[in-house]
């Protein structure tokens, strides 16, 4: 592995391989690539809420989850879904 101490044990403890950290790091990697995919979509998502709430001059609308607030908060907008 790139970087690899060769001196660092195989084993950290017992029970404990080189080979479950490098898994349980992989799939850390791979969750974290993942955060940033859904972060970027939620916000593209809030943009077009964002567009829409503008073009009918609102801050509520009546969905069939309830009603949906937009909140301003600093120099975003929260939303809230009243029941």
């Amino acid at each position: 592995m790139p970087g690899e101490d060769e001196s660092a044990p195989a084993s950290w403890g017992e029970g404990i391989s080189r080979d479950e950290i490098n898994g349980k790091l992989r799939r850390y990697i791979e969750l974290r690539k993942q955060l940033v995919g859904v972060e970027k979509s939620i916000s593209r998502v809030e943009e077009e809420m964002t567009a829409y709430f503008d073009q009918l001059a609102t801050d509520n609308v009546q969905t069939d989850y309830g009603i949906l607030v937009r909140r301003k908060s600093g120099d975003k907008f929260d939303w809230i879904i009243r029941l």
